[in-house]
């Protein structure tokens, strides 16, 4: 006999489980019930998967992976676990803490020179920087600051984990700081020692911005095709209302004498869909004499007849006197593509420069340029041989003892005076140490067709 179901009785009902690594409470039960929840403690709690082999063996063979997903689809959960299973991690926990006394350019356990030459590959190639603590830095140069400790830390072969990569930046700083990361990544063999990148963002645009060889769908580990998007720059000629825009950002404040073009470069980015100006080029007329022309152009421009000297000098050569890339557009390989695109179609048949920071950052070189490092002149060398002699180092000229050593004094004197410098002036120590620490590299070009006048 079959027993025919009470019209009144209600279907088998439970609630849904919420696993969390949190003890279940009374509170949370109270909270949670009336929704058709019940909390249940867990743990090793994990919402999503380990990755697994076969997804695995593709991220540890990929020099750059971004993990993409809303907030919640377990991008960090699988952060954590690669950070497990891969043998050689890095994190910025594993970063120790920052001296805030310190300015940025003390905080690297390594060279100076090689310590510039690292902050100017994440886009810190800001002397004004420099001389700033990690808490004076804006949210993105932070950013930039963070990558260039975990390169400066990276083994052969890491892996850098990076979550919320750019999460709190504005749009146009997280696209450089990403075109940094490409950079980084096609460079590593100079930059950092074949170093491999990890990253997890939820920002929608991320994707278009990172190069990436793997891309990770973070709620099912699914492997989506690449949504890389090169940015669209444009290289126009300007104003000086542009120069006067982004001055500022230059380390020589004072402003370029007889201004001979001025070319700028628009960034196109889709996110903020206005145009802005990303960086400035300053031609000018060079000066009539320089100690290190004619191992350029040897007897072109530097006769015994200075008149013609002169002339041939405003007549066949331009120089390119400032290079300024707005913060947020650095990491674009921007300086050397306006440096090339003048150089495509220059003023005069020669063009060249000098650079305090060329061994720092050669996009001089990389624009085609020839580099002529200017040797110590001997007044420099004697100098310098009096502060060895002394123990001290051309930046303590600085300090207002060190002019009181009779021999110093002496010294600083002649050098003064073989430069046609006031020897009394005040700042005179200041500007020795100044002349002492600058190493310049001067760079010249040539248009190809027009090579024979340099015979």
């Amino acid at each position: 006999m079959t027993t025919q179901p009470n019209k009144h009785t209600r279907p088998h009902w439970a609630p849904t489980s919420i696993n969390s690594p949190a003890r279940t409470t009374p509170q949370s039960l109270q909270a949670l019930l009336p929704f058709g929840l019940q909390p249940l403690h867990a743990q090793n709690n994990k919402h999503t998967t380990n990755p697994s082999p076969t997804l695995l063996n593709k991220i540890t063979s990929s020099p750059l992976t971004l993990i993409t997903g809303h907030s919640g689809s377990g991008k960090t959960t699988l952060l954590n676990s690669l950070q497990h299973k891969l043998t050689n991690t890095i994190t910025p926990s594993n970063l120790p803490p920052i001296n805030q006394s310190l300015p940025i350019v003390s905080i690297f356990n390594q060279p100076l020179n090689q310590t510039l030459s690292l902050l100017s590959s994440v886009g810190l190639a800001e002397p004004k920087l420099w001389a700033l603590p990690q808490h004076a830095l804006s949210t993105g140069q932070q950013a930039r600051l963070q990558i260039a400790r975990l390169l400066s830390i990276a083994t052969p072969n890491t892996h850098i984990i990076l979550d919320e990569l750019a999460t709190p930046l504005d749009r146009l700083t997280a696209r450089s700081l990403c075109a940094s990361l490409n950079k980084i990544i096609a460079r590593s063999s100079t930059i950092a020692p074949s170093i491999k990148i990890i990253a997890a963002a939820a920002h929608e645009d991320l994707p278009t911005f990172l190069n990436t060889n793997l891309l990770i769908s973070a709620s099912d580990h699914s492997i989506l095709p690449s949504q890389y998007q090169k940015e669209s720059i444009t290289y126009e000629p300007g104003t000086i209302n542009d120069y006067h825009a982004l001055k500022q950002h230059h380390y020589i404040q004072q402003d370029p004498a007889s201004v001979a073009q001025i070319n700028r470069a628009i960034r196109h980015c889709p996110v903020t869909g206005n145009p802005t100006l990303a960086a400035v080029l300053v031609v000018a007329y060079p000066t009539l004499n320089s100690s290190w022309r004619h191992r350029a152009w040897p007897n072109r421009y530097t006769t015994n007849n200075k008149s013609h000297n002169a002339k041939m000098v405003n007549k066949e050569l331009r120089r390119l006197a400032r290079i300024i890339v707005d913060p947020r557009s650095r990491g674009l390989s921007i300086a050397s593509t306006l440096v090339r695109n003048y150089l495509a179609n220059p003023l005069t048949q020669a063009t060249e420069t000098l650079a305090a920071m060329g061994s720092i950052n050669p996009f001089f070189k990389a624009a085609g340029m020839t580099e002529y490092p200017i040797p110590r002149p001997p007044t420099d060398d004697r100098l310098l041989d009096a502060l060895h002699h002394l123990n001290q180092t051309p930046h303590q000229l600085l300090g207002p003892s060190t002019i009181l050593d009779p021999l110093l004094k002496r010294e600083l004197t002649t050098w003064a005076r073989a430069k046609n410098l006031n020897p009394n002036d005040p700042t005179l120590p200041a500007y020795a140490a100044f002349k002492l620490l600058t190493k310049p590299c001067a760079y010249t070009h040539v248009q190809s067709h027009k090579q024979e006048h340099t015979k």
